[in-house]
């Protein structure tokens, strides 16, 4: 709006704009403008053998000194020849009447208006051309059709791109760290998602800055903003597949059966390459946020992330539009891709750490049973399922009664699931072992004392912190081995 305004104020303060453009009109021939039909530059102008397109454009000669030549502007997929005032002043590959005589052009290009060929008032600008190599159905193969000063190549540079490049090393990387990860562990299919999803943005990057490099012909340009379009399409199904599974598991199928098809629908009925590629991309982010509002439902941490980045994304797509598409779609993915390996490696190094102290208490139990063994300690075998645990007599502190399975508390702060009834157990460990409740049964050398239990009774007071009631049966005999402990 600012920019508008002050394009307004440069008008009203220096009067009419030097060059000024009259309707674009397609004509039968360029010797007559009989039956010329007056036509809208998003609607298809390339119709027959070949196709002649005029414009007036009206030029105040006393406003040209000391500027720059005047340019004709022309990009379409067409091949044309460009006259102005019935002087050809240059061609862009060779229009034919059909395939065999054409020459394809490139998707961009300019011709410099001799100045001597430059008339006060109305001037005739028009080319003719065809497009005999375009190979889909293509809405709106006309851009530009216009004049204005000579200016830089209408191509983006590198600097226009430059920070989109910059992702390209971690878009790669991200397709090598997870599949690493993926060969690494199997089963970890959701590494497997991120890398094809980090390789697809990757070459629909490569793709889309290779026409900073690459002067295209219009054929090789349609087919790069089809294959942008489609690697869109295919990054957002895997956006969604990876959102699916973490956030919405029992939504995933559905999710990515909906942006397949949607995505079709897109590229197929969608007028304008950007707008297919567009479309796509909105998809993934749109399903990203419904997947992560299903998962903030299930209490799933990373889904306010993912919540965010969506609302982001989609905003941005809004502010940018083409620059979204151009630049910006590439920095936030290669974002979320450094989000995703940044934590990858928080819980590589949290399970790392377990890991670590897991030995370190194997190496403790370890130790310890050699120096029960030394003293001559008994060593239990207690059975959980399939597996059988070692422990140190001395050092279970309490047996508690689990329905058909008890779980023996030791001293380390373990808890050990033990396939056999309180009763059971209880019979193959020696006296020091004793029953004091219905579901409780204490290591004697762990009772450190016992205190009044509010309401009535005994609680014993036990060397890892804990208290036990005393059940009334038991109070007996407890209160006889307690009195000279």
């Amino acid at each position: 709006m600012r920019a508008l305004l002050l394009l307004i104020a440069c008008w009203l303060l220096t009067g009419a704009a030097p060059v000024r453009h009259g309707p674009i009109q397609r004509c039968p021939a360029l010797q007559s403008a009989a039956g010329c039909v007056t036509i809208a530059r998003w609607r298809s102008p390339l119709e027959g053998p070949e196709t002649i397109l005029r414009r007036q454009i009206t030029i105040d000669t006393s406003a040209l000194q000391g500027r720059p030549p005047l340019t004709v502007s022309l990009i379409a997929l067409a091949s044309s020849e460009v006259s102005w005032n019935g002087v050809v002043i240059g061609s862009n590959g060779v229009p034919g009447r059909d395939r065999a005589s054409e020459v394809p052009g490139l998707y961009v290009s300019s011709f410099i208006i001799p100045p001597r060929l430059i008339r006060p008032g109305v001037n005739v600008l028009e080319a003719r051309m065809s497009g005999h190599y375009i190979w889909a159905p293509v809405v709106m193969p006309l851009h530009d059709f216009s004049v204005g000063f000579y200016a830089s190549p209408d191509l983006p540079g590198v600097s226009y791109y430059l920070p989109a490049m910059l992702t390209l090393g971690a878009l790669l990387a991200g397709l090598v760290y997870f599949a690493a990860a993926f060969v690494s562990y199997r089963s970890d299919r959701g590494a497997l998602i991120v890398s094809l999803a980090a390789g697809a943005g990757a070459v629909q990057l490569l793709v889309e800055v290779s026409r900073a490099f690459i002067a295209y012909t219009y054929p090789w340009h349609l087919t790069r903003v089809s294959a942008v379009a489609l690697l869109s399409a295919l990054t957002a199904c895997l956006i969604v597949l990876y959102a699916g599974r973490r956030f919405a598991p029992r939504w995933t199928r559905r999710m990515v059966i909906a942006t397949i098809l949607l995505s079709a629908a897109n590229i197929l009925l969608m007028p304008g390459f950007d707008f297919k590629a567009m479309g796509a991309i909105a998809l993934a982010w749109l399903w990203l946020g419904v997947a992560a509002l299903l998962g903030r439902r299930a209490a799933r941490k990373p889904a306010t992330v993912a919540l965010a980045i969506a609302i982001a994304a989609l905003a941005l797509m809004v502010w940018g539009f083409t620059d979204y598409l151009d630049r910006t779609h590439y920095l936030l993915l290669a974002g979320v891709v450094i989000l995703l390996v940044s934590e990858q490696v928080i819980a590589l190094r949290r399970a790392r750490g377990e890991r670590d102290e897991q030995a370190r208490l194997a190496a403790a139990l370890a130790e310890r049973l050699r120096e029960a063994e030394q003293k001559g300690e008994p060593i239990l075998a207690l059975r959980d399922g399939s597996r059988i645990h070692r422990v140190a007599e001395g050092d279970i502190v309490t047996v508690r009664a689990a329905d058909d399975y008890c779980d023996v508390m030791l001293s380390d702060g373990r808890a050990l699931l033990v396939t056999q009834t309180l009763a059971k157990l209880l019979e193959t460990l020696p006296p020091r072992f004793v029953r004091i409740h219905k579901s409780h049964a204490v290591n004697r050398a762990h009772v450190t004392g016992a205190a009044p239990r509010p309401g009535g009774g005994t609680l014993l007071m036990l060397s890892d912190g804990s208290e036990i009631p005393v059940g009334r049966t038991y109070a007996a005999s407890v209160a006889r081995w307690l009195g000279p402990t």
